[in-house]
Order: C-alpha cells, then sequence, then structure tokens
C-alpha cells in the first residue's frame, strides 16, 4: 500500500513539472571523441575533436593561461631557463614534477604551475612587468604528446594582447616561431593550437556557451590525477551543486547566495562507475545555474552510456531570472550614472573584483574584463542608450549592478 502511494504522489510530480523540463540528448560520440559547447538556452552549439589541439591560450583581455590536452595524454615538465633552449635534452629532464591544469579556474593553466608564490609578478611561464604590461617568457618546458613524442616549448612574450612563443623537437629540429592574436578570438576564452599541424585553431563557437563538456585530468584527491569525462563551466557562469533530494527536478529551492565560480563545480561525479555493472547516475542530485542571459537553470543529468556511445542525456528547468535588486552592493561606483551617450564613463573601486561583464537589456555582452586587483578603475566604451546591468565577481559572488545610458 505505501508503495502504491509513492506511486501516484510521484506520477502527480511528473505531471506537475513535466511540462517545464526539456530533456536534451548530446553526444561526446564513442571514445569521447568530441568535446561539446553546450548553451543552457539553445542546446549543442559547438563540436570540435578532442584530439585536435595540444595547447591553449586564454585570450580574453586580461589571460595569460596556457593549458595542456591533459584528457588525451599530454603531460608537462618544467626544464630550466629560456637561456638553455639550444641544450635542452632528455637526459637531463627531471620527470618528478609534472605539470597540470587546474580545473578550479581557467587563469590556472599547467604553464602558470611553476609559478613564484613570493612574486606577485611570476605568471608561470613568465614575468608580467607593471610598467609595460608585458609579459616576458623565462622558462623552457618539454611536452610529452599522447605518441610519446617529445617537443620543447617556450613561451617568449604576451605583449599587446600577442602571444610569441616557440617549439621545436627536443633535438632542435622543426623549430617554429608562432603568434596568436588575442583580437583574433574577440569574446572568446581560448584558442587552441596543434603543434604536429602548426594550426592556430579556433573551436570555441560565436554563439554564448555555458557547459565544456570534455576529458580532463582531475585531482581525486590526496594528489591521485586520474582522466576523467565531464563538464567544465565557462568563466562567467555561477552555479552549487545540491544533494540528497527526493525530486531532483521539485526539491529545494534556488538560492544565489550559494552561487560561485568553480569551473569544474559541477565536474565529473554526477555518475558513478561500478565493474560490471558500467555507469550510474546520482540520482538525488541537481545543479542550480545561473547563465550569460541573467537566467537561472535547474539541471539534473538523467543519462550516460559511457565511452561505447558517448551519449548523455540531463533535463533543465528555466527558473525565474534573479533580481537585481537583490544583487546590487556598495562595491563597484558607476560614474556617472545616469549617463548620456556622450560620457566617459568610469567604474571605481575595483581592485577586489575579478571579473567584470556589461550586459544590455537584450542579453548581448557588451564589453568584458578580467581585473585580478591589477587596476582600481577602468572607462566603459561608448554605449548605445538603454539600460545595462553590470554584473561582477567579488569574493566569490555575482553581484549585479544596474547602468542607465539617457
Amino acid at each position: 500500500m505505501r508503495f502504491f502511494t509513492l506511486l501516484i504522489l510521484l506520477s502527480f510530480s511528473h505531471l506537475f513539472y513535466s511540462q517545464d523540463i526539456v530533456f536534451d540528448d548530446i553526444s561526446m560520440g564513442a571514445g569521447y571523441e568530441n568535446m561539446l559547447f553546450y548553451s543552457l538556452e539553445n542546446g549543442l552549439v559547438a563540436e570540435a575533436p578532442m584530439d585536435g589541439w595540444d595547447i591553449s591560450f586564454d585570450v580574453r583581455s586580461m589571460g595569460s593561461s596556457i593549458r595542456i590536452n591533459g584528457g588525451m595524454g599530454h603531460s608537462l615538465y618544467y626544464y630550466g631557463t629560456i637561456d638553455e633552449w639550444n641544450s635542452v635534452s632528455l637526459d637531463n629532464l627531471d620527470m618528478s614534477n609534472q605539470l597540470r591544469n587546474k580545473h578550479n579556474s581557467w587563469s590556472l593553466g599547467a604553464f602558470t604551475q611553476i609559478s613564484d608564490p613570493e612574486n606577485d609578478f611570476d605568471l608561470g611561464w613568465g614575468i608580467y612587468d607593471i610598467v609595460t604590461h608585458i609579459v616576458t617568457g623565462d622558462k623552457v618546458f618539454v611536452l610529452m604528446l599522447p605518441t610519446g613524442e617529445y617537443k620543447k616549448i617556450a613561451i617568449i612574450s604576451l605583449a599587446s594582447g600577442v602571444y610569441t612563443f616557440k617549439y621545436a623537437d627536443i633535438n632542435g629540429e622543426n623549430e617554429y616561431e608562432i603568434e596568436i592574436a588575442k583580437n583574433d578570438f574577440s569574446g572568446k576564452l581560448q584558442a587552441y593550437f596543434n603543434l604536429s599541424s602548426n594550426q592556430i585553431l579556433d573551436y570555441e563557437p560565436e554563439a554564448s556557451w555555458d557547459f565544456l563538456f570534455t576529458r580532463y585530468v582531475e585531482d581525486l584527491g590526496d594528489e591521485y590525477y586520474y582522466g576523467v569525462t565531464g563538464v567544465l563551466n565557462r568563466h562567467t557562469i555561477g552555479s552549487y551543486q545540491a544533494d540528497n533530494l527526493f525530486d531532483p527536478f521539485v526539491d529545494q529551492t534556488y538560492d544565489e547566495n550559494l552561487l560561485n565560480d568553480s569551473v569544474n563545480c559541477i565536474g565529473y561525479d554526477w555518475k558513478e562507475y561500478s565493474m560490471g555493472s558500467g555507469y550510474s547516475l546520482v540520482d538525488d542530485r541537481c545543479y542550480f545555474v545561473y547563465d550569460d542571459l541573467g537566467m537561472t537553470w535547474r539541471v539534473v543529468f538523467t543519462g550516460f552510456d559511457g565511452m561505447s556511445t558517448g551519449n548523455i542525456q540531463l533535463g533543465k528547468i528555466k527558473l525565474e531570472s534573479s533580481s537585481t535588486n537583490d544583487l546590487e552592493t556598495d562595491y563597484l561606483t558607476i560614474y556617472p550614472n545616469p549617463a548620456s551617450q556622450d560620457d566617459q564613463i568610469q567604474l571605481q573601486n575595483i581592485s577586489e573584483i575579478e571579473n567584470i561583464r556589461v550586459i544590455s537589456s537584450n542579453g548581448k555582452t557588451v564589453f568584458q574584463e578580467d581585473i585580478n586587483g591589477l587596476t582600481s578603475y577602468i572607462y566603459l566604451p561608448q554605449l548605445e542608450s538603454g539600460l545595462y546591468f553590470i554584473e561582477y565577481l567579488i569574493q566569490n559572488k555575482r553581484k549585479v549592478d544596474k547602468l542607465v545610458v539617457q
């Protein structure tokens, strides 16, 4: 009798919310051959070959991080100073300290992991000059490809938004010097590069995306690193995990104060693997996500087939957007506000702010800047008349203020 009553309640619950749930099926392909760029509003917006790239460059305006394709088995090692370029040898390579991407932030690529914690201007692969705003490379790295081949790499500089780097075989043959200009990737997060084909790759879509379904190496605890398949969030969204839910599509209400900007907040552990029985879903969990358009979503993973197909199923519910009045704080000063089209609009008191984004009333991002404490104010570009939302991250919380341009 109790089971029958429970069945009725579940059926009634399903009827109550099923019209609001959008179920989506996407696939990374057999062997997880593709990484997927996914938008909660628009579904799958782009895919790219997982094995098509070796390293990637942060092309945000203040970005300087360089990552490796750890999910495909790439391994990075520090060799020595850049002056040792011509004498690099595997015989002298210390492989005891492998450099890996960290996945709680897009700013923590493998090439940054060798930075001096006592020097705020050491970015790992090079040193930032606070006067010239140029990062000058000072190290040589060795990258082992999944094929077992080794390449030596040195990032020469990041100047005026252009990365310059060189790479070659260990013996010095097949040396190339490459430039990657951030302006060629306006509004995007990463530019990708293939060392074997010597190609700069523009994989990221023009359309907005929230999730990157991909393979990567994660620390499972106590520095036990393992290759996983999961979700990395776009740097502009916030999310958090809710557990122990009887019905993950209904239970627990959204709390904006729990939002955080960890890139791997969703990660890989929404599924579990058991020998003999394969994958099962964590069925009492949902994720709340605040997206690029100012909308809040409830996301529940409903299926995962594993490597044989790479198929993934999820259900999502669009909730009411957060009230910007509830998010306003006294951290940011906008002057003048209201403003006219001819005014030079200044954002002040931003030294503790991590990221600023200006969004028009139709949801389009018209300005974005990573701050990282490097300045106390910035000027906005000329804006057309209308209502804008100034969204920023401070103390791992997402805040929004309004700007009116008359």
